[in-house]
């Protein structure tokens, strides 16, 4: 069994383990904030995480979706982001009840980043791999 072919298989089991993971995250009071210096600029590591955590989280989504239902059409995608996008907003809210934390608009802007990101491109990797003619299709016929 191929990696991708675990992932996939159990790719529910490793959404709800994600989804609790970061909500686990979440819960943990007073994080202080890291920056990392990129050529004349300081960048916020919590950002790159945000968008890293959201942009793993839709591939298990979609990895999970997909098997449940193999066709992506482009309202799916959109409703898929919006509940991604539900979700961070929740895990913003709940990180106010958390002492030393608070609602951070721009970690809930990189989460859906993140998270949108990652459905579009297995959208595109989707639509490309199906496209009659495809590459993919030529490799499997001969």
């Amino acid at each position: 069994m191929t990696l991708y072919t675990f992932i996939k298989k159990n790719s529910k089991l490793f959404f709800v383990a994600w989804c609790l993971l970061l909500i686990m995250v979440s819960s943990i009071p007073h994080v202080p904030t890291t920056k990392i210096k990129a050529l004349e600029s300081n960048i916020r590591l919590d950002y790159v995480i945000h968008f890293l955590e959201y942009f793993i989280l839709s591939l298990f989504f979609i990895f999970w979706r997909m098997n449940t239902d193999s066709e992506l059409k482009f309202k799916k995608v959109l409703l898929y982001i919006v509940l991604g996008m539900g979700f961070a907003l929740l895990d913003e809210i709940y990180q106010k009840l958390i002492p030393g934390r608070t609602f951070n608009i721009i970690d809930f802007m990189y989460d859906s980043f993140g998270f949108s990101i990652g459905i579009f491109s297995m959208f595109l990797i989707t639509l490309i791999k199906n496209k009659p003619g495809s590459l993919s299709e030529n490799i499997d016929q001969g």
